[in-house]
């Protein structure tokens, strides 16, 4: 996530499919954070969405608060991406 404008962020390049404007709407509000707005960047050909968008927030504040609190992190509700090997108890 990068700070692109003084209100808007860049989120991605690691958006899913599923994730749409209202999904990253929501996912901000459970950090407690309003989302003025979410545009979703598609391919011009295909319609398909592109892996990032940009997010607007009322102030720079907001903005900065929200890139500290999930850089480098997934969004809240998404899914995990990737094979995970957990340690099951009783087994070593």
């Amino acid at each position: 996530m990068y700070i692109t404008t003084q209100h808007t962020c860049t989120l991605g390049p690691s958006l899913e499919p599923y994730m749409d404007e209202n999904f990253i709407s929501r996912a901000f509000a459970t950090m407690g954070e309003l989302v003025l707005s979410v545009k979703i960047i598609r391919n011009r050909l295909t319609g398909i969405p592109a892996g990032y968008c940009f997010v607007e927030f009322a102030d720079l504040a907001t903005a900065e608060k929200c890139l500290h609190k999930i850089n480098g992190k997934p969004l809240p509700g998404a899914t995990p991406v990737g094979n995970y090997i957990t340690k099951r108890s009783g087994m070593e």
